[in-house]
């Protein structure tokens, strides 16, 4: 099995199709919190958190909730076009 598309988990080894189904049954009773970089674990997230460093030595951590952020493209959509006619 290739690393790359495997994940260990709790001592097993499962794929990363298998690793989302099983996060998406377990979620309505357990909380995770899933350390990627793999496109596939951050759009199935609820949030996602980031850290970074714009200065040397200054670290900024920030979150997003991707349902929001969904909510408010979508919102800044409808009046774009809105703008645009005027």
């Amino acid at each position: 099995m290739n690393e790359d598309l495997t994940t260990y988990l709790g001592g097993f080894i499962v794929d990363s199709s298998d690793f989302e189904i099983i996060i998406k049954e377990f979620a309505s009773q357990a909380q995770f919190m899933v350390i990627s970089h793999r496109e596939e674990n951050i759009v199935n997230a609820d949030r996602i958190y980031g850290v970074s460093m714009q200065q040397s030595g200054i670290t900024d951590i920030f979150s997003v909730n991707l349902q929001e952020e969904a909510k408010r493209i979508l919102e800044l959509e409808d009046i774009v076009p809105e703008v645009e006619e005027n």
